[in-house]
């Protein structure tokens, strides 16, 4: 029986899981501030290029074990790193459930940290290559602006290039944070949100297939760590800061970028990343109209149709 013939199920039991298993290894590096990273790779004998995987919002490894493994079937050594906050890595704030940064420059500093500790003198010979999901879009942008010779392409899925606030006026964010700012209510939830709650959501979220949402789902119920889910007021001050000033130097990445965007995404407004696209000369966007914004948590018919454009963007740019 072929992989792609296999469940979902049949496909984390009997290959994925035992691969991460048995042939992933972790570690631990330092970012700049002394901030202690997990990190998970996998090194492919006959790799054609190197993908260092950011995660987005309220992520860990674990959400990403069949999109891991996908890559480095397709030939590709991989890498992940858990930026701090998050899953095994160093936290700003006792609440394992609250996402709290000063400013995503630390973000990006921990990227920095990443590529230069581990993956690069891991994988010298190889080309590098980013993919980056929402907020690690984000981060990743930052970091294409800042580090322009480190990566030689990148992917960007469903990225945060711009917050959607709902029915909230730009206006109207910009005063509360200023307000919570002199409350000193920085490492506070904001409003709306609550810490963890253990609650089986799938309809409310960013899923469309439901055995990969219970397979993070039932992660997050057995560790502590995993129960990242609501973000402080500072965080959100610095990703509005952050959304800002990306859109701003957009023009000052070279590297070929490719976005995908989810055509049904409630997490980020698409608008942005069309603006970025205009801006940045070497981007190009592919839509996926029926996706919500976890575009790799999807049925197969659009992960068929999603891995096809990563690969096939990835394979000119290991050719150039």
């Amino acid at each position: 029986m072929s992989t792609s013939e296999l469940s979902y199920q049949e496909k984390m039991d009997r290959l994925v899981v035992p691969w991460i298993k048995n042939d992933v290894q972790s570690g631990r590096t330092e970012s700049a501030d002394g901030t202690d990273l997990q990190y998970y790779y996998c090194i492919h004998p006959q790799a054609k290029a190197a993908v260092t995987i950011i995660h987005g919002y309220c992520e860990f490894f674990g959400k990403y074990h069949e999109l891991f493994y996908t890559f480095y079937q397709a030939g590709y050594s991989v890498f992940f790193l858990e930026l701090r906050g998050y899953g095994k890595s160093e936290r700003l704030v006792p609440e394992k459930d609250h996402v709290h940064i000063n400013s995503f420059e630390e973000y990006v500093a921990d990227l920095r940290a990443f590529s230069t500790n581990v993956v690069f003198p891991k994988t010298r010979y190889q080309k590098h290559f980013l993919f980056a999901h929402s907020m690690g879009g984000a981060v990743s942008a930052l970091y294409l602006e800042a580090y322009p010779g480190d990566y030689d392409a990148c992917v960007l899925s469903s990225p945060m290039l711009e917050i959607n606030f709902g029915s909230a006026k730009e206006w109207q964010v910009a005063a509360l944070g200023f307000a919570a700012k002199a409350a000193k209510w920085d490492t506070k939830l904001i409003p709306g949100h609550t810490g963890w709650t253990g609650t089986y959501e799938f309809e409310k979220s960013s899923c469309l297939s439901e055995e990969r949402y219970a397979y993070q789902f039932n992660q997050r119920m057995s560790d502590p760590d995993y129960q990242t889910w609501s973000g402080t007021y500072q965080w959100v001050r610095a990703a509005r800061d952050a959304t800002k000033k990306l859109q701003k130097a957009a023009s000052g990445i070279k590297v070929p970028v490719l976005i995908l965007q989810a055509g049904n995404d409630s997490m980020v407004n698409n608008h942005g990343q069309g603006l970025f696209a205009r801006n940045c000369s070497s981007a190009r966007i592919i839509v996926f109209h029926r996706s919500k914004h976890e575009i790799y948590n999807t049925p197969d018919d659009i992960l068929e149709r999603y891995y096809s454009a990563i690969f096939s963007f990835l394979e000119k740019q290991s050719a150039r």
